[in-house]
């Protein structure tokens, strides 16, 4: 059987569980400690929530858009003779498929967040009440701004890359 180069099979491939260990530990390290901070400053949960998650609305097609701008980039470098430069070497070839990695990632991450954002939204235009609507807030709070922290971490590392 030949050896599938696509999809998520790819992806795990090419970008370990130590690569998302190192990518994903400063945005939990931030997530948390501005989710901890908020529970014990702000009084309104949801408020708060509120404003996170039009923040999170407004930042990630933005953000995918710079991200599909930098793939474009990439994609036409590499249409020119430089692939074959760089395919002809181990670490050339390791490099595109870790860059295609990467932007595949993103790409997953960034629409997994505009997702759980529009949920949220529509959620908060419900005006649902809970016993625990304080728990359940900050908790989306933290997972909101993780997912927002880990898309800006991993375009950085993307940009980086790319020079």
């Amino acid at each position: 059987m030949a050896k599938n180069n696509f999809g998520i099979k790819s992806l795990l491939n090419n970008y370990s569980f130590k690569d998302f260990i190192k990518d994903i530990i400063i945005p939990l390290i931030i997530s948390g400690l501005l989710t901890m901070v908020s529970m014990c400053v702000v009084k309104d949960s949801f408020g708060l929530l509120s404003d996170v998650v039009d923040l999170a609305l407004e930042i990630i097609p933005a953000l995918f858009a710079l991200l599909l701008t930098a793939y474009l980039f990439l994609l036409t470098f590499f249409q020119a003779d430089k692939l074959h430069n760089l395919l002809s070497s181990q670490e050339g070839k390791e490099l595109y498929l870790q860059l295609n990695s990467s932007f595949a990632l993103c790409i997953l991450v960034s629409v997994i967040a505009l997702a759980l954002s529009l949920v949220v939204y529509f959620v908060l235009k419900l005006d649902c009440f809970c016993i625990y609507a304080d728990v359940i807030n900050y908790g989306t709070i933290f997972i909101l701004s993780l997912f927002l922290g880990f898309l800006v971490k991993i375009q950085f590392d993307i940009v980086i890359d790319l020079y």
